[in-house]
Parts: structure tokens; C-alpha cells; sequence
């Protein structure tokens, strides 16, 4: 039977409190020895666009709510634990990794104070081309567009700047929150198959096409470098995102290979990631969207060629190595609020 999406987020809160005595008997006898539970986190603040992806977001009271039920029902463990314990098959019962993809500010921020309060690390994985031009992630900032899009009609004509052919000009009506949302769904594809480096000259087409005010900027700016060294100070490890959270689906895999190479330099060059106990920090990644079509047996050796310890994706169930290798780790998200999480915990025990 179908069930609007809508509907089904609304009830995962309710699944997972009634199902969590369940959730939390699979967390403990599936989330140890050589495989363990990954969360995955975005964006702490309000949805950009409201409607379009809202499960990236969560408010900060929302997040310390989460991370108050995995300190209490889960062993989250320091990053560089959890992994080399991992690999080992030593997980302790319930063990849980924390993670949050695209380094943006309101990550730095808001989400590391509530870590450090409760005495939790997290991976943040960051992408170093992002912070140099000042730029978001791609559907952040389409997403920004189309929330502030002028009201009317718009035609984009987009040949030249998106990937391929777009089949003749793109007519948009927007006239309400509905319709902008809309815009963005539409959009969207054509935003990820375009190559990274594309983006720029691509966004600034939107942007003239639905007539956004050019002082109108995405309010999740990326981290900037000083603000990730007081996160690597405050014990968290900085991770590599790709340069400008590129894809080998769009961008091909010689350049998502160079791109996931710069990302290493730039990383490494700012000692983000200092010698523990003597040896080098081992080099993490994790795939922008991490669908299967991201990660591939191609991009599996050009990681291994670059001496990638782990890497992550996305795509739900427990991190199992023993079945897909260290370098293509599953994580589940973490949305909504405590008792969706709840849920998400049980789905990833089960899948």
C-alpha cells in the first residue's frame, strides 16, 4: 500500500517509541564485534526552503534531545575508537559512531557545543573547495533560490551550464510555498548531474532566471578554517568531503579521484589531523549523497590508491565490513527528533 511520504515521517516518532524495547534488544545484540551502528546528521537550524528536505534539519534542542538518548541507551565511542574496533570485530555491545556531512557553520557551532557538554566526538566531514569560495552544498544553495525566488513565471534555459541537454527551456510558476518546493524538486536532478565545477555558472543562472537579489546569500555558510581547528581541538576529527562535494557520477571518476586527492592536501596542510599516539591520523572519507551510483568498485580502488582507511555512505543498516569492505561503511540518518531515531536505530539492526 502507498503512503505519502509526508505521512510516513510523521509517524516514525510514534513507531519509534512504541518499538524501542524491541530497538533496543536488536542495538544490543546486532551493534557489536565487527559491526556497529553509523549516524548521520546534517544541519542544526531551521529549513532553508520548508517542505524540501526538512529531515536534514533539526533544531538545536532537537539534536541535544538525540544525543541525550544515544549517551543513554547506545556506547557511542570516540571516532578513532569506534573505527579501529570496527576493523578489529571488538565493538562493545550497542556502539555507535556520530556523524555530520557537509561542515557547515551552524555544525561548528551549535552542534559541537552540545557534543562537548555531554562529553560526545563526532566525524565531520568537510569539503575544502567549498570553504575557499564560500560556497554551500549544491542543494543548499538551490534550495536557497527557490525559497526566494521572485513570485511569477520563470523560464531557465539552462544549456551550457547544466550537464547535458535540459530538452528545450525549463517554465517554473511560482506562486506559493508549494510551488517553490516544487521548483526545487525539479531542479534538484538536474543541480547533481551537473560536475562540481559547474555549479557556480550553473547556480548563477537560477539565480538571475528566478530573480534572487544577489545580496541574498544560504544561510549555512561552510565551516571556515579556523573554526574547524577549534573543532579538531575540542576533539573531534575533521574529515574529507571532496573538494566541492563532487560526485564520480557526475564529474567521472578521474576527477572525483583528483578532487577527493586536493580535498587530503588541504586537510592535512592545515594539521587538522595530528599524529595519535605517535602515529598519522588515518585518512577518512565520506561520499556526497553516498547513493550506490557515488560508490563504485572504480572509486573503491581510487580511494585505496590515496591510502583511505574508511569511507562512508549512506544508504541504512549497520556498518558491516565484513560484507562491503572499510572503504563503503553504511551509516543511517538521524531525523526528525529522539523518537525517530529510535526507529532509525531498530531499521538499521534489521536491514
Amino acid at each position: 500500500m502507498w503512503i505519502p511520504s509526508s505521512l510516513r515521517f510523521a509517524l516514525r516518532p510514534l513507531a519509534g517509541r512504541l518499538l524501542w524495547p524491541l530497538g533496543a534488544r536488536l542495538a544490543a545484540a546486532q551493534a557489536r564485534g565487527g559491526q556497529g551502528l553509523i549516524l548521520m546528521f546534517h544541519h542544526v537550524g531551521a529549513p532553508i526552503l520548508p517542505g524540501a528536505e526538512d529531515y536534514l534539519f533539526l533544531s538545536p534542542a532537537g539534536l541535544g534531545r538525540i544525543l541525550d538518548f544515544v549517551a543513554r541507551e547506545l556506547r557511542p565511542l570516540p571516532p578513532l575508537e569506534f573505527l579501529a574496533r570496527l576493523a578489529e570485530g571488538s565493538l562493545p555491545p550497542r556502539a555507535t559512531l556520530l556523524t555530520f556531512d557537509d561542515g557547515t557553520c551552524d555544525q561548528v557551532v551549535t552542534a559541537a557545543a552540545e557534543f562537548v557538554k555531554r562529553g560526545l566526538q563526532a566525524c565531520f566531514f568537510v569539503c575544502p573547495g567549498l570553504i575557499e569560495s564560500g560556497a554551500s552544498a549544491p542543494s543548499l544553495e538551490l534550495a536557497t533560490l527557490c525559497q526566494h525566488a521572485d513570485m511569477g513565471r520563470a523560464v531557465l534555459t539552462l544549456d551550457g551550464v547544466s550537464a547535458g541537454s535540459t530538452s528545450g527551456p525549463i517554465e517554473l510558476d511560482v506562486t506559493d510555498q508549494r510551488s517553490r518546493v516544487q521548483a526545487f524538486w525539479t531542479l534538484l536532478p538536474i543541480v547533481m548531474r551537473t560536475p562540481s565545477r559547474r555549479h557556480p555558472a550553473l547556480l548563477a543562472s537560477l539565480r538571475t532566471a528566478l530573480h534572487v537579489d544577489p545580496a541574498i546569500r544560504c544561510p549555512y555558510r561552510p565551516a571556515v578554517w579556523q573554526e574547524l581547528a577549534a573543532l579538531a581541538a575540542a576533539g573531534m576529527v575533521v574529515g574529507n568531503h571532496t573538494l566541492y562535494h563532487s560526485t564520480a557520477d557526475a564529474d567521472g571518476v578521474q576527477q572525483f579521484a583528483a578532487d577527493a586527492a586536493a580535498a587530503f592536501d588541504a586537510l592535512e596542510s592545515r594539521s587538522l589531523w595530528p599524529p595519535v599516539a605517535g602515529r598519522q591520523m588515518p585518512r577518512i572519507f565520506a561520499y556526497p549523497y553516498g547513493r550506490p551510483a557515488d560508490a563504485n568498485p572504480a572509486t573503491t580502488q581510487a580511494l585505496e590508491q590515496q591510502g583511505v582507511a574508511y569511507a562512508f555512505v549512506v544508504q541504512g543498516g549497520l556498518a558491516r565490513p565484513h560484507r562491503t569492505g572499510l572503504l563503503n561503511l553504511h551509516r543511517e540518518a538521524a531525523a526528525l527528533d529522539a523518537q525517530a531515531v529510535k526507529l532509525a536505530v531498530m531499521l538499521a539492526c534489521l536491514r
